[in-house]
Order: structure tokens, then sequence, then C-alpha cells
């Protein structure tokens, strides 16, 4: 399967003694994979049961002659609104120049969970707006439109619908059984990696590694 744009096409069929899942929670989540034979319930139920959604970035860079109101020596800001439908309108800001970019002047901002999802509806325009008010309000307002601009859509991506995993209402425990069950292969043909199948680690980029070398012990 390719991906160019948003379109999605098959490009081949390849035989395999063995295969990997390791496609999004996400991916699996919405019935996009068609397994023949039909995975084991309690497979089924994990899948179903793991938590799963979005967090998105809105990325602002700016040239280095556009930065007298640059926030020095601060490496996280957060706006405080005054109600709590607005908390969480890209009000969680990092400021990557002071984490270790290698001096580029680049502030990324952070949404979840319902909030991600509504502005995953809006246009770019809108998103940029709304982070440059809450800056001016944070930083004054010299604070100039960026030059450059990212802007993530991972529920509405079709190779994830999502970005990581959570637990589910009912705890860590509960959730982590089903994390067993997930990462469990089905008989000695197919096997899982992916951080939605990691107890310690998921939702990380370390998670995924982890499951990943996990797997492949058990396939060799």
């Amino acid at each position: 399967i390719a991906k160019t744009g948003h379109e999605i096409y098959e490009v081949g069929t390849k035989l395999a003694k063995k295969v990997l899942v390791t496609v999004p929670l996400g991916v699996l989540k919405n019935n996009i994979i068609e397994f023949s034979p039909k995975l084991p319930q309690a497979k089924q139920e994990a899948i179903d049961y793991i938590g799963f959604g979005a967090l998105d970035k809105c990325v602002f860079y700016w040239d280095t002659n556009q930065t007298s109101w640059w926030p020095e020596g601060k490496e996280f800001l957060t706006l405080a609104t005054d109600q709590d439908e607005t908390n969480g309108d890209w009000t969680t800001i990092f400021n990557d120049k002071e984490l270790g970019n290698g001096g580029h002047f680049v502030l990324s901002a952070l949404t979840a969970g319902s909030f991600a999802n509504k502005f995953e509806l809006q246009s770019d325009d809108k998103i940029v707006g709304q982070l440059l008010k809450n800056l001016r309000t944070m930083l004054g307002p010299d604070v100039p439109p960026p030059v450059k601009y990212v802007i993530t859509r991972w529920g509405h991506d079709p190779l994830a619908f999502g970005s990581y995993s959570w637990d589910a209402v009912g705890g860590e425990e509960a959730t982590n059984k089903k994390r067993r069950t997930l990462a469990a292969k089905v008989g000695k043909q197919l096997f899982w990696a992916g951080e939605a199948t990691d107890e310690d680690w998921y939702g990380t980029t370390v998670g995924a590694y982890k499951s990943g070398i996990r797997a492949a012990q058990e396939i060799l």
C-alpha cells in the first residue's frame, strides 16, 4: 500500500511465511485491514478497548531578524485562559530553540483530545491566527506572523487515524492486560508490534522501538 497526498492505493501483492503488523492502533480500530481468517475475539477486544486519540502540533518558524520579542531562557510556555472550553486551544508551547534545535527560532504548540478534534476541522489560517493571538497575549504585540509553519492533523491521516494510545477507563492494570493481548502472536505467522503493545513506554518512539525488538526476537 502506498500514499500520495490523500490518495491510498495498492501497489502489489507480497507473499511471506510470517507477517509483522506495526500499523497504528487507529488503523486497526477503523478496520482498514481485512484479516482472513478473522482475528481471535480477544485480540479484537484488545484493539477496541485500548484508548487512541490525536495530539497535534502547530510549529512556527521565524527568521533571526524578527525575534526581538523572543522568550530567551524559557523552555516551556503555557497560557491560562479564563474559560475551560479554551484552555486547550494551542496554549501549551515548547521553545525548541532553548531545547537544543541548533539555534533556530521555532515554537511548537500542542493540542490534544477534543481540542485536537475541533482544530483538525479548521483551516490553516484560523489555526495560525489562534496561536499568534495566544503568543501576543503572552509575549506582547510585537510577535510577527511566522515565516513558515507546519500543522499536523493526525486524526484525519488515513494511515494513522490518531497519534498514539492511552490507558482506557478502567486504569493502567486493565489496559496493560489488553496491551499484552494485542502484542501476542497469532499462530506461528502473525506477529505484532507498535507503541500500543508496550506496557511501559506506550505513546512514545521508545515503546515502538522496544516492541519491534521484542517482535523480531519472537520471529527469529
